[in-house]
Protein backbone atom coordinates (compact mmCIF):
# COMPACT_ATOMS: atom_id res chain seq x y z
CA UNK A 1 0.00 0.00 0.00
CA UNK A 2 1.14 3.53 -0.56
CA UNK A 3 0.28 7.26 -0.19
CA UNK A 4 1.01 10.71 -2.11
CA UNK A 5 0.50 13.95 -1.01
CA UNK A 6 -2.60 15.70 -1.07
CA UNK A 7 -4.15 17.52 -4.36
CA UNK A 8 -5.89 20.27 -4.34
CA UNK A 9 -8.74 21.92 -6.82
CA UNK A 10 -10.25 24.70 -6.59
CA UNK A 11 -14.16 24.04 -7.09
CA UNK A 12 -15.68 27.36 -6.01
CA UNK A 13 -17.03 28.20 -9.62
CA UNK A 14 -19.32 25.09 -9.65
CA UNK A 15 -22.90 26.49 -9.71
CA UNK A 16 -24.20 23.86 -7.16
CA UNK A 17 -22.87 21.47 -4.54
CA UNK A 18 -23.63 18.57 -6.32
CA UNK A 19 -21.72 19.84 -9.50
CA UNK A 20 -18.47 20.08 -7.46
CA UNK A 21 -19.51 16.75 -6.44
CA UNK A 22 -19.99 15.01 -9.78
CA UNK A 23 -16.80 16.62 -10.76
CA UNK A 24 -14.76 15.14 -8.26
CA UNK A 25 -16.18 11.42 -9.18
CA UNK A 26 -15.36 11.83 -12.26
CA UNK A 27 -12.14 13.01 -11.64
CA UNK A 28 -11.74 9.67 -9.59
CA UNK A 29 -12.78 7.79 -11.55
CA UNK A 30 -10.37 8.93 -14.79
CA UNK A 31 -7.49 8.43 -12.56
CA UNK A 32 -8.30 4.88 -11.41
CA UNK A 33 -8.83 4.42 -15.39
CA UNK A 34 -5.37 6.03 -16.09
CA UNK A 35 -3.71 4.52 -13.64
CA UNK A 36 -5.36 0.56 -14.32
CA UNK A 37 -7.02 0.54 -10.92
CA UNK A 38 -5.25 3.65 -8.39
CA UNK A 39 -7.83 4.56 -5.93
CA UNK A 40 -8.37 7.71 -4.40
CA UNK A 41 -10.50 9.51 -1.86
CA UNK A 42 -11.83 13.14 -1.59
CA UNK A 43 -13.35 15.68 0.41
CA UNK A 44 -15.21 18.33 -0.61
CA UNK A 45 -15.73 21.57 2.20
CA UNK A 46 -14.85 25.15 2.32
CA UNK A 47 -11.56 25.34 3.14
CA UNK A 48 -8.59 22.94 2.86
CA UNK A 49 -8.59 21.53 6.64
CA UNK A 50 -12.04 20.34 6.37
CA UNK A 51 -11.97 18.87 2.76
CA UNK A 52 -8.57 16.85 3.98
CA UNK A 53 -10.52 15.51 6.56
CA UNK A 54 -13.45 15.08 5.02
CA UNK A 55 -11.14 12.90 2.06
CA UNK A 56 -10.25 10.39 5.18
CA UNK A 57 -13.39 9.35 6.19
CA UNK A 58 -14.13 7.20 3.05
CA UNK A 59 -10.66 6.13 2.51
CA UNK A 60 -9.43 4.56 -0.22
CA UNK A 61 -12.25 5.03 -2.47
CA UNK A 62 -14.99 7.41 -1.90
CA UNK A 63 -15.51 10.62 -1.55
CA UNK A 64 -16.98 13.11 1.48
CA UNK A 65 -18.72 16.35 1.12
CA UNK A 66 -19.12 19.40 4.12
CA UNK A 67 -22.12 21.34 3.06
CA UNK A 68 -21.27 25.47 3.82
CA UNK A 69 -21.88 27.05 6.93
CA UNK A 70 -21.06 26.75 10.23
CA UNK A 71 -23.68 24.56 11.43
CA UNK A 72 -22.37 21.77 8.97
CA UNK A 73 -18.73 22.10 9.89
CA UNK A 74 -19.30 21.76 13.64
CA UNK A 75 -21.87 18.61 12.76
CA UNK A 76 -19.16 17.41 10.84
CA UNK A 77 -16.70 17.53 12.96
CA UNK A 78 -18.73 16.82 16.25
CA UNK A 79 -17.87 13.24 16.47
CA UNK A 80 -14.08 13.61 14.77
CA UNK A 81 -11.19 12.24 17.35
CA UNK A 82 -9.22 15.39 17.71
CA UNK A 83 -5.92 13.65 16.38
CA UNK A 84 -8.03 13.87 12.53
CA UNK A 85 -7.66 17.24 12.98
CA UNK A 86 -4.26 18.64 11.37
CA UNK A 87 -1.83 20.58 13.65
CA UNK A 88 -2.89 18.59 16.48
CA UNK A 89 -0.41 15.72 16.81
CA UNK A 90 0.09 12.81 19.74
CA UNK A 91 1.48 14.70 22.27
CA UNK A 92 -1.20 17.37 22.03
CA UNK A 93 -3.45 15.12 22.00
CA UNK A 94 -2.57 12.60 24.58
CA UNK A 95 -2.15 15.93 26.96
CA UNK A 96 -6.04 16.74 25.86
CA UNK A 97 -7.36 13.47 27.19
CA UNK A 98 -5.42 13.20 30.16
CA UNK A 99 -5.60 16.65 31.31
CA UNK A 100 -9.40 17.92 30.31
CA UNK A 101 -10.74 14.46 28.94
CA UNK A 102 -10.70 16.04 25.64
CA UNK A 103 -11.02 13.03 22.87
CA UNK A 104 -13.24 14.33 19.76
CA UNK A 105 -13.66 17.83 18.29
CA UNK A 106 -17.05 18.45 20.35
CA UNK A 107 -14.74 17.59 23.36
CA UNK A 108 -12.33 20.27 22.28
CA UNK A 109 -15.08 22.96 21.98
CA UNK A 110 -17.10 22.26 24.81
CA UNK A 111 -13.81 22.32 27.08
CA UNK A 112 -12.26 25.54 25.41
CA UNK A 113 -12.70 27.69 28.40
CA UNK A 114 -10.68 25.78 30.20
CA UNK A 115 -8.12 25.71 27.17
CA UNK A 116 -8.61 29.25 27.48
CA UNK A 117 -7.24 29.40 30.74
CA UNK A 118 -3.85 27.58 30.54
CA UNK A 119 -3.15 28.13 27.32
CA UNK A 120 -0.06 30.56 25.40
CA UNK A 121 -2.33 32.82 23.43
CA UNK A 122 -0.87 31.51 20.15
CA UNK A 123 -1.86 27.90 21.25
CA UNK A 124 -5.05 28.28 22.92
CA UNK A 125 -6.32 30.50 19.91
CA UNK A 126 -5.02 27.44 17.59
CA UNK A 127 -7.50 25.07 19.34
CA UNK A 128 -10.27 27.24 18.62
CA UNK A 129 -9.97 27.41 14.98
CA UNK A 130 -9.23 23.71 15.36
CA UNK A 131 -12.31 22.95 16.93
CA UNK A 132 -14.47 25.35 14.60
CA UNK A 133 -13.05 24.19 11.68
CA UNK A 134 -11.28 27.56 10.21
CA UNK A 135 -8.41 27.01 7.29
CA UNK A 136 -7.37 28.39 4.27
CA UNK A 137 -9.28 28.03 1.51
CA UNK A 138 -6.61 27.28 -0.71
CA UNK A 139 -4.24 23.95 -0.87
CA UNK A 140 -1.76 23.50 2.08
CA UNK A 141 0.97 25.65 2.86
CA UNK A 142 4.57 24.74 2.65
CA UNK A 143 5.75 22.52 5.58
CA UNK A 144 8.73 25.00 6.70
CA UNK A 145 8.93 23.36 10.30
CA UNK A 146 9.41 20.51 11.67
CA UNK A 147 8.75 21.24 15.47
CA UNK A 148 7.21 18.47 18.08
CA UNK A 149 3.80 19.33 17.64
CA UNK A 150 3.48 20.74 21.21
CA UNK A 151 5.61 23.58 20.98
CA UNK A 152 5.05 24.38 24.72
CA UNK A 153 6.83 20.85 25.32
CA UNK A 154 9.67 21.53 22.41
CA UNK A 155 12.04 19.05 22.52
CA UNK A 156 12.87 19.26 18.71
CA UNK A 157 13.73 22.12 16.47
CA UNK A 158 13.57 21.09 12.20
CA UNK A 159 12.95 22.00 8.51
CA UNK A 160 12.06 19.92 5.88
CA UNK A 161 11.21 20.97 2.24
CA UNK A 162 9.54 18.99 -0.80
CA UNK A 163 10.82 20.02 -4.14
CA UNK A 164 11.30 18.58 -7.43
CA UNK A 165 12.54 15.20 -8.06
CA UNK A 166 16.65 15.38 -7.59
CA UNK A 167 19.44 12.74 -7.54
CA UNK A 168 23.46 12.49 -7.61
CA UNK A 169 25.58 13.98 -5.32
CA UNK A 170 26.53 16.91 -5.75
CA UNK A 171 22.71 17.77 -5.75
CA UNK A 172 21.52 16.31 -2.71
CA UNK A 173 24.56 17.38 -0.56
CA UNK A 174 23.88 20.69 -1.93
CA UNK A 175 20.15 20.31 -0.50
CA UNK A 176 21.68 19.00 2.53
CA UNK A 177 23.76 22.29 2.68
CA UNK A 178 20.49 24.46 2.10
CA UNK A 179 18.28 22.68 5.01
CA UNK A 180 21.44 22.45 7.47
CA UNK A 181 21.50 26.30 7.42
CA UNK A 182 17.83 26.90 7.83
CA UNK A 183 17.96 24.97 10.95
CA UNK A 184 21.27 26.51 12.27
CA UNK A 185 19.82 29.84 11.69
CA UNK A 186 17.05 28.62 14.03
CA UNK A 187 19.31 27.08 16.77
CA UNK A 188 21.31 30.21 16.61
CA UNK A 189 18.12 32.55 17.30
CA UNK A 190 17.23 30.73 20.17
CA UNK A 191 20.83 30.24 21.56
CA UNK A 192 20.84 26.67 21.92
CA UNK A 193 23.08 23.19 20.44
CA UNK A 194 21.71 20.26 19.57
CA UNK A 195 23.61 16.45 20.67
CA UNK A 196 21.32 14.63 18.37
CA UNK A 197 20.54 15.33 14.62
CA UNK A 198 18.05 13.07 12.41
CA UNK A 199 17.84 13.09 8.31
CA UNK A 200 14.95 12.43 6.80
CA UNK A 201 14.24 11.21 3.38
CA UNK A 202 11.41 10.60 0.34
CA UNK A 203 11.99 9.43 -2.57
CA UNK A 204 9.81 9.64 -5.66
CA UNK A 205 8.26 6.10 -5.10
CA UNK A 206 7.35 7.56 -1.40
CA UNK A 207 9.43 5.74 0.14
CA UNK A 208 10.57 7.06 3.97
CA UNK A 209 14.31 6.43 5.35
CA UNK A 210 15.41 8.49 8.85
CA UNK A 211 18.49 7.97 9.81
CA UNK A 212 19.91 9.64 13.49
CA UNK A 213 23.52 10.64 14.70
CA UNK A 214 24.59 11.58 18.27
CA UNK A 215 27.28 13.93 18.96
CA UNK A 216 30.21 11.75 21.23
CA UNK A 217 29.30 11.79 24.94
CA UNK A 218 32.71 11.87 25.91
CA UNK A 219 35.93 14.32 25.00
CA UNK A 220 35.61 18.09 24.97
CA UNK A 221 31.84 19.65 26.27
CA UNK A 222 32.08 21.88 22.57
CA UNK A 223 32.52 18.47 20.75
CA UNK A 224 29.25 16.98 22.24
CA UNK A 225 26.90 19.35 20.74
CA UNK A 226 26.53 21.31 17.39
CA UNK A 227 24.45 24.25 15.96
CA UNK A 228 26.41 25.95 12.88
CA UNK A 229 25.18 24.73 9.11
CA UNK A 230 29.07 23.28 8.64
CA UNK A 231 28.45 20.79 11.86
CA UNK A 232 24.99 19.74 11.24
CA UNK A 233 26.52 19.10 7.52
CA UNK A 234 29.37 17.39 8.79
CA UNK A 235 27.81 15.07 10.89
CA UNK A 236 24.75 14.62 7.95
CA UNK A 237 26.38 14.03 5.19
CA UNK A 238 28.17 10.62 5.85
CA UNK A 239 24.51 9.36 6.17
CA UNK A 240 23.40 10.99 3.28
CA UNK A 241 26.38 9.41 0.69
CA UNK A 242 25.61 5.94 2.39
CA UNK A 243 22.10 6.01 1.71
CA UNK A 244 23.56 7.46 -2.10
CA UNK A 245 25.98 4.55 -2.24
CA UNK A 246 23.27 1.92 -1.08
CA UNK A 247 21.10 2.67 -3.74
CA UNK A 248 23.67 2.82 -6.16
CA UNK A 249 24.68 -0.23 -5.58
CA UNK A 250 21.01 -1.38 -5.55
CA UNK A 251 21.00 -0.55 -9.49
CA UNK A 252 18.49 2.22 -9.09
CA UNK A 253 19.86 6.23 -7.64
CA UNK A 254 18.61 7.75 -5.07
CA UNK A 255 15.85 10.24 -6.55
CA UNK A 256 13.70 11.90 -3.79
CA UNK A 257 11.35 15.22 -3.45
CA UNK A 258 11.39 15.72 0.36
CA UNK A 259 14.50 16.27 2.74
CA UNK A 260 14.34 17.18 6.51
CA UNK A 261 16.84 17.66 9.05
CA UNK A 262 15.80 17.34 13.08
CA UNK A 263 17.73 18.37 15.85
CA UNK A 264 17.28 16.86 19.22
CA UNK A 265 18.40 16.71 23.05
CA UNK A 266 19.80 20.23 23.33
CA UNK A 267 22.03 21.23 26.05
CA UNK A 268 20.36 21.65 28.84
CA UNK A 269 17.41 18.84 28.26
CA UNK A 270 14.79 20.94 27.16
CA UNK A 271 14.60 23.95 24.38
CA UNK A 272 13.69 27.24 25.76
CA UNK A 273 10.52 28.33 24.48
CA UNK A 274 9.48 30.96 21.87
CA UNK A 275 8.47 34.69 23.33
CA UNK A 276 5.18 35.04 24.19
CA UNK A 277 5.23 31.04 24.82
CA UNK A 278 4.88 29.66 28.66
CA UNK A 279 4.29 25.94 29.49
CA UNK A 280 0.74 24.72 30.52
CA UNK A 281 -0.37 23.71 33.71
CA UNK A 282 -2.13 19.96 33.32
CA UNK A 283 -1.46 19.69 36.94
CA UNK A 284 -4.31 22.00 37.79
CA UNK A 285 -6.63 19.35 36.27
Amino acid sequence: AGGGAPAVLDLSDAKTGALAEAVLAELRARVRDATGGLTLSGGLAPNFKLAKIAADVRKPDGQTRVRPGRAAALEFLAPMPVRKVGGIGRVTEMQLADALSVRTCADLLERMPEIWDVGTPSWKEAMLLYALGCGDAGGPPEKDDDDDDDATFQKGLGNERTFRAISGEPKLVAKLGEIATLVADRLEARGIRAAKLTLKLKTTSFHVTTRDVSCPRDGPKEARYVQSRDEIVAMLKPLLLDEIRGADAGGEPLTIRLMGVRSAEFEGATAPLAKGQTRLDFERF
